[in-house]
């Protein structure tokens, strides 16, 4: 009907500068919210987020939920879940890393038809439709990085720190990326690594401060091969 049902005060920043804005949220069909403020147009829906400046415009999904662990158990939105996956790998003979949408909604679409609730992007970061999609179904999502590892010279090749760098980089660059995508609960730091090792120990700690110095709403977690001794 019109009518203000909330206020939000926010910063939106800009290469120019910071403006402050004051943004309302009204009923209605979509729900939209619009503040105009100094030629900046943001226009917000429930799955939408889109800003104009200066001519330039990005649009991005953003969705709200929670992801917390209690014990053992994981819990979203308040409510106890048993999560149930599979691994995939983004990946075909005739694509190869490039699929189209509709292969990628179809190989998700199976796994949904699975009674699955979870994927694990094996072992990569998938493509940002993949993840869209993802968000659009209510698929949650475990996203990792590249980095795999169990043998002698894996051991010698975490203790250079150029290469460990590069380890935190796409970590980070991964995290950047999708952010705003309410289907990950995991971000996933690395692929059966042995984690008995104080090397890995060492890059398990730095990555985990990382994740939660960025971002606070997810959990972290990884997959070992070190069934015997682990971080």
């Amino acid at each position: 009907d019109g009518n203000a049902v909330a206020v939000q005060h926010g910063t939106v920043e800009v290469a120019e500068g910071v403006i402050r804005a004051a943004v309302k949220a009204h009923a209605g069909a979509g729900r939209l919210v619009e503040a105009a403020v100094a030629g900046i147009l943001l226009a917000l829906k429930l799955e939408a987020l889109g800003v104009v400046f200066g001519g330039e415009d990005l649009t991005d999904r953003i969705g709200f939920r929670t992801i917390e662990t209690k014990g053992k158990d994981v819990y979203l939105n308040g409510r106890k879940i048993m999560l149930i996956g599979v691994c995939r790998h983004e990946i075909h003979p005739d694509w190869g890393f490039s699929m189209p949408f509709e292969l990628i909604k179809k190989d998700i679409d199976i796994i949904r038809d699975l009674n699955c609730n979870a994927v694990r992007a094996a072992h990569y970061p998938h493509s940002k439709i993949t993840v869209d999609y993802c968000d659009q179904v209510g698929l949650l999502y475990w996203e990792e990085i590249p980095v795999w590892g169990n043998l002698p010279q894996w051991q010698q090749s975490l203790e250079n720190e150029f290469f460990v760098n590069r380890i935190l980089y796409q970590f980070q660059a991964m995290m950047h990326r999708d952010i705003n995508h309410p289907s990950i609960i995991f971000w996933g730091l690395y692929n059966e690594i042995d984690t008995s090792w104080p090397q890995s120990r060492a890059l398990t700690e730095r990555m985990v401060k990382i994740a939660k110095d960025y971002d606070t709403s997810r959990l972290t977690s990884y997959a070992t091969c070190s069934i015997h001794v682990n971080v």
